[in-house]
């Protein structure tokens, strides 16, 4: 009897205990991990302390701008001459008509300008456009040798004809020699492949493209416009420029464009940045690949930090490890002591740890 009485109990509590609803309240749902917006503001101290008086610094990603920070006359909308800065446009230019298959990486000039040898014994016929992009081409004229690019008083045919005539210095691919008159002969190429400027290429797929504004221009409309350095620009319009190319708006970056084309270059002429700061850079299609380690590290190649250092001191540089951007955009007077390009450097290496620990 005792026995009947409890089983109707046991009956009502064990759906108690199984997988019934429970009258217990529900814990509300962990919130997500906040995460920090970046903190720059030890990065617009240390702008703040250089020596130069007007610079502005621009800092993002492929979303965008992320942080500016301005200082005396160069303002982020500061037209300025960004020198070999250039180099990276045109390169971008250059790889853009690659991609349409109009020319290659191994094309020579025989096979577009028709007064250039096609002469096996000829050092000229052996000449890529790897090798002018990356400076390997043996025309090896310095920035300073008052080379024919960007003379505007002759076209750029001309100009390339007595580029040809006075031939090349070292056997194509062989050494690394910085100078204007690599990009001009492509930029020859260029027309005669496309039937248009480089410099309207340009115009329509790497500024149109990124949105800048008339700010960025060549200085003249003459066909014979120095491409390794003549272009004027601003930070904002550069900026929006690296936001395209991480964003891969631009072009494509897995096909080939950030490759290191200089790893068994001699080096025949270098910029200053890199000679009085010890550096062991790189080249690449208009870039250079940066890295720390003396001699170079087979790892700097990877995922690079490219740079493209201007003469009067404006400096964009690219983390693809990180994922970040920037521009130091100033312009200061060639006299000055360090060289502008060496002190922009010289900033840029303080600031990229301190910007890339914030992404």
């Amino acid at each position: 009897m005792v026995l009947f009485r409890i089983l109707p109990i046991l009956a009502v509590l064990i759906p108690a205990c199984g997988g019934g609803a429970s009258s217990r309240p529900q814990p509300p749902a962990p919130e997500p991990p906040s995460i920090a917006a970046p903190d720059f503001s030890a990065i617009g101290a240390e702008v703040e302390r250089w020596h130069v008086p007007d610079a502005t610094l621009i800092i993002g990603d492929a979303t965008g701008e992320l942080y500016r920070y301005e200082k005396g006359a160069v303002r982020a909308d500061t037209q300025v001459n960004i020198a070999s800065a250039s180099k990276l446009l045109t390169g971008l230019a250059v790889w853009t008509v690659i991609e349409t298959g109009a020319l290659s990486e191994a094309s020579r000039p025989q096979d577009h300008i028709g007064a250039w040898t096609d002469a096996p014994s000829d050092p000229r016929a052996r000449v890529t456009v790897d090798q002018l992009m990356s400076f390997r081409s043996g025309f090896n004229s310095r920035p300073s040798d008052g080379s024919c690019p960007g003379n505007r008083a002759i076209s750029l045919e001309a100009c390339i004809s007595r580029l040809y005539e006075k031939g090349v210095r070292t056997e194509p691919g062989e050494a690394f020699a910085y100078g204007p008159d690599h990009m001009q002969i492509t930029a020859l190429m260029v027309r005669e492949a496309t039937g248009r400027e480089l410099s309207a290429i340009m115009d329509e797929r790497v500024w149109s493209e990124a949105g800048v504004g008339p700010a960025t221009t060549f200085p003249s409309t003459a066909d014979n416009v120095r491409y390794s350095g003549g272009i004027r620009s601003t930070a904002e319009d550069y900026a929006r420029i690296l936001a395209a190319l991480t964003a891969g708006d631009l072009i494509a970056l897995d096909t080939g464009f950030l490759s290191d084309r200089t790893a068994d270059a001699q080096i025949a002429y270098t910029i200053p940045a890199i000679r009085e700061l010890g550096a062991d850079w790189h080249y690449g299609f208009g870039f250079w690949i940066e890295c720390d380690s003396v001699p170079f590290a087979d790892e700097c190649a990877r995922q690079p930090v490219i740079s493209s250092p201007g003469a009067f001191g404006f400096l964009p540089w690219v983390d693809f490890e990180t994922g970040y951007w920037a521009v130091l955009a100033t312009e200061q007077p060639l006299s000055s002591n360090p060289r502008p390009s060496v002190a922009s450097v010289q900033l840029q290496q303080i600031l990229q740890p301190m910007i890339a620990v914030e992404f």
